[in-house]
């Protein structure tokens, strides 16, 4: 029977059975593909969603140190300015101290820099004050870094 048809139409119906069965392995890959990619869009999403509730953890963590470091940093500048407000007592005719080491124009001129010993606890309350702003910064850094 199949000697009855040609061999041209032989070649045809393989050709076609190739084709048909090319075509349905092509489209399998395909829906193959479109399936793990939606697998892996899900598993990104899931991921996602697990890496943004860890991040609003680590800033809520990170937030509560800043304002326990702050705090503590604003009490310890009110103790400072409470000492300084009296550590030393102004007189009224108050001396004058040289504030950098700036050589006069000549040997019997005033010093141009002179200040107040008011302005002497101005600056050792400013320099206790950005001590302690140092120092609470790298405790605040210190205790990021732990978590």
């Amino acid at each position: 029977m199949i000697s009855l048809i040609p061999i041209a139409y032989r070649w045809g119906i393989v050709a076609l059975v190739a084709a048909a069965f090319g075509g349905w392995c092509y489209t399998r890959g395909l829906l193959h593909g479109e399936r793990e990619l939606e697998a892996f869009r899900e598993a990104v999403a899931v991921e996602g969603a697990k890496q943004a509730e860890h991040n609003l953890e680590l800033v809520n963590r990170q937030q509560a140190i800043t304002q326990r470091v702050s705090n503590d940093y604003q009490a310890k500048i009110a103790a400072l300015q409470r000492k300084y407000a009296s550590w030393v007592p102004v007189r009224p005719d108050g001396g004058e101290v040289s504030r950098v080491s700036c050589s006069a124009e000549s040997a019997d001129a005033k010093p141009p820099d002179l200040v107040s010993v008011a302005d002497y606890r101005t600056l050792a309350e400013l320099c206790a004050q950005t001590t302690q702003q140092l120092v609470s910064l790298q405790g605040w850094l210190k205790e990021v870094r732990r978590e």
